[in-house]
């Protein structure tokens, strides 16, 4: 992994190798070249009163593909506590299009669209972090 960081191109070689070796190069998972450029929860009473939608813009900054992240969404209360929290997998929050893809590409940005149940839940406010857990 720490060679694919520093020299990308060598991946193939790596992974054709590994081939021969029954081993695997995983992808880099930095998250500290990894960032939320924004995000929003929205609802939609008029029509589906009990489902919110996060949508948020994730960016790699990193000159190197790396691993998908995991999305944790926290719901707040009024006074910003925790009422709820749900770590997100990307085979939760990619587009159909992208879940074949075990990475995010060098400097690309990716659109994330979650719907989820909030009929049980009032929240008010919400915490969005990135982690690989």
């Amino acid at each position: 992994t720490d060679l694919t960081m520093v020299a990308p191109e060598i991946r193939p070689r790596l992974e054709r190798l590994c081939e021969f070796l029954a081993c695997t190069v995983p992808y880099p998972q930095d998250i500290h070249r990894i960032g939320i450029e924004s995000s929003e929860l929205q609802k939609n009473p008029a029509q589906q009163p009990e489902v919110t939608t996060m949508y948020a813009t994730i960016h790699n900054y990193a000159p190197f593909p790396q691993a998908w992240p995991a999305l944790q969404l926290s719901l707040l209360d009024a006074q910003e506590k925790l009422i709820a929290s749900r770590i997100f997998t990307a085979q939760n929050y990619l587009q159909e299009m992208d879940k074949s893809l075990p990475f995010i590409q060098p400097h690309q940005e990716i659109e994330v669209r979650l719907d989820f149940a909030s009929d049980q839940v009032n929240a008010l406010g919400y915490r969005l972090l990135l982690l690989y857990p």
